[in-house]
């Protein structure tokens, strides 16, 4: 079709980042925005709130490839999956209204599991915003509480310092989604000028300080231990410490049981594997936690598909808990 397309058609020059005119639409912006930061691969499904976009996405074609699903979770899911295997953000596309529903289990499940994500959705126009117009819905609260932050763009001069600031939310500290809201009217305006980036919005992550008396400590009882166990999640893979943990245990010959999402941050044909934890997970590993004497839990939340009933899960064990959010430290 491509070809098809493209031999039917006046020969036009593929726009890049150093010959793209201004002053530009705000769908063209976008797509320079995303460009900017490292994107180059897109997954998303058509709507009319989009159309501007997908014309910018065609236009660029040469700089970003865009695959084409069968129903927005699928995209969200297909941009999850591109994260995790590239270490990159992944970049969702859907339309307004039952798009933007549609993409909310994907939106949900990357929340949950911390995966960066920026999922751009369509919406009406920013005159009809709260007139119940077709196909729209609240995006913006709808998605509140499974983001890590959300916007909706209003005005086509805050659409570059927003792109800038969605990406750096997603892929800071403890990773997860960034939903961008684009009105139809907005992804079709001529900018002049974009605004500066508005400072005060900037989200910064907290600074981790480390307290290198309780890594004495922590040192201390695993050394001491006599049957200790690392008990490792996705944190282990999102912060590419898989090298650091080889080492550790390796040296210490503890063995390592992974969660789900830490599954690839160990190897699971090496002798010091368990394997995976839990109510799917292998007998051995879950033999080993009833049984050891210190768990030491990595990037993990103890998930009740892990522990079951908290009273009786490592019921010999000292804990030692490390996670870059404070909240999953004694949560559960």
């Amino acid at each position: 079709m491509r070809d098809v397309i493209e031999a039917g058609s006046p020969a036009l020059p593929v726009p890049t980042l150093e010959n793209v005119q201004e002053p530009s639409r705000g769908a063209e912006i976008l797509v320079r925005g995303l460009i900017k930061n490292g994107v180059d691969t897109v997954f998303g499904l058509p709507g009319g709130a989009v159309l501007h976009i997908y014309d910018a996405i065609w236009r660029f074609r040469d700089e970003i490839t865009h695959y084409l699903v069968r129903h927005e979770q699928g995209a969200v899911h297909a941009a999850e999956g591109y994260a995790r295997s590239t270490g990159k953000v992944g970049v969702a596309l859907v339309t307004s209204g039952p798009g933007a529903t549609n993409a909310v289990t994907g939106i949900a499940d990357a929340y949950m599991d911390s995966i960066p994500l920026v999922v751009i959705t369509g919406q009406v126009p920013t005159a009809v915003i709260g007139t119940d117009a077709f196909q729209e819905v609240d995006t913006f609260g709808i998605t509140l509480p499974i983001v890590k932050h959300s916007y909706l763009v209003k005005d086509v001069r805050d659409l570059e310092w927003v792109i800038d600031e969605a990406f750096e939310i997603a892929s800071s500290g403890k990773p997860g989604p960034v939903v961008i809201d684009i009105p139809k009217d907005v992804s079709g305006l001529i900018c002049e000028k974009g605004n500066a980036r508005k400072n005060e919005l900037m989200f910064a992550e907290p600074e981790q300080y480390i307290d290198r008396t309780k890594i004495a400590k922590v040192v201390d009882k695993l050394l001491a231990a006599k049957q200790p166990v690392f008990y490792v999640g996705g944190g282990i893979v999102t912060s590419d410490a898989s090298d650091e943990l080889m080492k550790v245990a390796q040296t210490l010959q503890v063995p390592v049981t992974p969660t789900l999402m830490g599954l690839g941050g160990f190897p699971t044909a090496h002798a010091l594997s368990l394997g995976m934890l839990g109510m799917h997970g292998t007998y051995t590993a879950n033999t080993a936690i009833q049984q050891c004497d210190l768990l030491f839990a990595i990037g993990v939340r103890f998930d009740d598909r892990v522990t079951g009933k908290l009273a009786t899960f490592a019921p010999n064990a000292e804990i030692i808990h490390i996670d870059i959010d404070s909240s999953n430290i004694g949560k559960n």
